[in-house]
């Protein structure tokens, strides 16, 4: 048996090294030359933020729509139709080698739509459309903040000038801000700032006022290109009765769900009847609630100072748009209640965008897809509670895979995620779910558009084939990244003739075809060839070594059994005999009642056969079988009479050695004794006659 694995070990070491043979190229040949550009952006909708964006992709196109690769460094020149939107890089390079670039995209605070163009040396200009989201300002808002204060010649800030849209919501002003001129009605009751400057990115500023003498003056404000508005403002003798109630004002009616702070809120006091009033001395503490805090909070506690008519308090926004009320108590005071509507967009779906939506079947990651957060109407929302995890699911994950969860950051409406393509060509739809998101899928598609370089592995089975008999080849084809490949051409040819059945194309990249070698009389290596051809991709080429050996005679293997020491026949033995030159030979058999067993019809040769019985010491023999050969007789010994006779056997030996130790010992003692005695003259005897 060990001589037999041994064997085995060796042709199978032979066959790994001599039947393996792969013929690697450059990992990639550009199959087509680009011809086109295409413009992807995603998302396409982003908020009017003024923020940066990395969502204008630029790529390289063949004829067919298939992105190619660039055979240089390739300057892409971009352009924004409407720089007040927002503007692009004015250039971005797809480097040799690759298939699209990205560029960024800063939007403005102004809201609409511009046209992205794309144009390079030698390809047609593309373009493509990208919005921004906000409400537009179209008209002023203009609120008293507070609409009384006193007639006492100072200046507070108590005009509120707000930006608004054609439905009245808070909008935001374009870059450089709008400039508003106020004027009063009556600058003998009340004078105002000539103009206030609403800054960039917000929606309302405050304005000065000085109220001179009491009465009602009308304040009106203008902008160029916003339609005005008015309010009205009281001017008073502020008295110092004690304060009976309390009066709460909004700076506007709505204001944007931010997540910032505004001075928003307006606490006065008045008398009974109405009247402003100051308490010189002493000031007066205000406690302050929102009805919902999730749409936004307010300053717990505030302090009307001593000698003053009214405070301001600090409103904190949330992302979460709705109203809440804010309620003022104080101590013996008559409580007020305000409502404040914070203004946004709510989300309630996802939309996946696939950009580029082409990629390559090249085994690499992009930053392809776009997950972001839209209200009902298709524009981008923020998660008013925090971030937002995505789950996400290629549907052929053999095409391209992702990452199992993507975050949306608090604050952010989109996230952009990796898309692994592999070596194999497809389309696979991605789909993005979320708890109390509406889930969204989009497609993206990969196409073969390198040669790949393959590889093939061939073996055959059995390696050494008896003339006559047949043996199975396979080969195993897999891309570079080990993975099998489907759909591939294998021929195959061997170098001594012999006939191949058609080639059978099995699962997970295995091609096998049945081999019949032709007949030899003596043992005869042959090569077999394997060429795999594939669309797209390099022919390889494997090789593997068959040993035929010529046509066996065929005779009866007879065997009889005996006790090792008794030499009587022993039944009921199990033989196994393995052929030591063919892989499938394996045959069982058991003595008869004589100890006799014949294995029919075995092939001339090396065999090696074991021998079982229970009682009897297991045995295994190499024997050399010929037709000619009568019957043979193995022995196989009971189990303690082999010890037993081992242990005679051993213990004769040692007596053995021991007597004639001794004798040696004797012999050598009587020679030394006799050298030492002293030499003896005796006469010789005389006789009497």
């Amino acid at each position: 048996m060990i001589r037999k694995n041994l064997l085995i070990g060796v042709l199978l070491v032979l066959s790994l090294t001599s039947s393996t043979i792969i013929f690697t190229q450059s990992n990639f040949a550009f199959a087509a030359e680009p011809t086109k550009l295409k413009i992807y952006i995603g998302p396409n909708k982003i908020p009017a933020d003024n923020s940066i964006n990395e969502c204008i992709f630029v790529q390289l196109q063949d004829s067919n729509g298939r992105p190619a690769r660039a055979i240089e460094d390739t300057t892409i020149s971009l352009s924004s139709s409407l720089t007040s939107v927002g503007t692009v890089d004015p250039t971005i390079t797809i480097q040799m080698g690759e298939t699209f670039a990205v560029a960024n995209f800063e939007s403005t605070f102004t809201p609409g739509s511009t046209t992205i163009a794309a144009t390079a040396s030698g390809f047609a200009t593309v373009q493509a459309t990208m919005s921004t989201i906000a409400p537009i300002p179209s008209k002023l808002g203009l609120y008293g903040f507070p609409s009384i204060i006193p007639a006492d010649g100072s200046t507070y800030e108590a005009i509120a000038v707000q930006l608004q849209d054609a439905s009245g919501n808070p909008a935001k002003a374009p870059l450089g801000g709008v400039a508003v001129t106020l004027f009063s009605s009556d600058e003998e009751i009340a004078t105002t700032a000539t103009s206030v400057l609403i800054n960039e990115g917000q929606t309302h500023t405050l304005a000065n006022i000085t109220g001179t003498s009491p009465g009602d003056a009308v304040i009106t404000a203008i902008a160029s290109g916003y339609t005005s508005a008015q309010t009205t403002i009281t001017t008073q003798t502020p008295l110092t009765n004690a304060p009976a109630k309390i009066k709460l004002y909004s700076a506007s009616q709505k204001i944007m769900a931010d997540n910032t702070e505004h001075v928003q809120i307006v606490v006065q006091l008045l008398d009974e009847t109405g009247k402003i009033t100051q308490q010189p001395s002493t000031s007066t503490e205000v406690q302050l609630s929102s009805s919902n805090v999730e749409v936004g909070n307010i300053e717990s506690v505030i302090a009307v100072p001593e000698g003053k008519v009214f405070a301001t308090a600090i409103f904190s926004t949330t992302y979460k748009a709705g109203s809440t009320t804010i309620m003022a108590a104080a101590s013996g005071l008559q409580t007020d209640i305000e409502t404040v509507t914070t203004i946004g967009f709510t989300p309630s779906k996802l939309v996946v965008y696939c950009n580029p939506s082409a990629l390559p079947a090249d085994n690499e990651e992009y930053e392809g897809i776009q997950i972001q957060l839209q209200d009902s109407s298709g524009k981008p929302a923020l998660d008013p509670n925090g971030d937002v995890t995505v789950s996400l699911f290629s549907s052929e994950p053999d095409v391209g895979t992702i990452p199992a969860t993507i975050t949306i950051p608090y604050g952010k409406t989109y996230a952009t995620v990796l898309f692994k393509s592999t070596y194999l060509a497809g389309s696979t739809s991605i789909t993005a779910q979320s708890s109390g998101y509406t889930a969204a899928q989009a497609q993206t598609r990969t196409y073969q558009i390198d040669q790949l370089s393959l590889s093939a592995t061939i073996t055959a089975e059995p390696s050494n084939v008896i003339s006559g008999n047949q043996t199975e080849i396979t080969v195993y084809v897999t891309d570079p990244a080990q993975n099998p490949v489907e759909g591939a051409t294998v021929a195959f040819n061997s170098n001594k003739e012999g006939k191949f059945t058609t080639v059978q194309r099995l699962e997970n990249g295995c091609y096998t075809t049945i081999f019949t070698p032709p007949t030899f009389e003596t043992s005869t290596n042959i090569t077999i060839t394997a060429t795999v051809s594939k669309t797209d991709c390099t022919t390889v080429v494997a090789t593997a070594q068959i040993t035929v050996l010529p046509e066996q005679i065929l005779g009866n293997l007879q065997i009889y059994v005996r006790d090792g020491n008794s030499f009587e026949p022993v039944g009921n033995v199990t033989l196994v005999l393995t052929s030591q030159i063919s892989d499938d030979t394996n045959l069982n058999a058991v003595t008869d009642n004589t100890g006799y067993v014949v294995f029919p019809n075995c092939v001339e040769g090396d065999y090696t056969i074991s021998l079982d019985k229970q009682g009897y010491v297991p045995m295994e023999t190499d024997l050399s079988f010929k037709s000619t050969d009568g019957p043979i007789d193995l022995y196989i010994t009971r189990i303690g009479e082999n010890q037993s006779t081992s242990d005679g056997t051993v213990v004769g030996i040692i007596l053995i050695v021991v007597i004639v130790s001794c004798v040696v010992v004797l012999v050598a003692f009587l020679m030394w004794r006799r050298r030492q005695m002293p030499s003896l003259n005796i006469p010789p005897p005389k006789w009497n006659k």
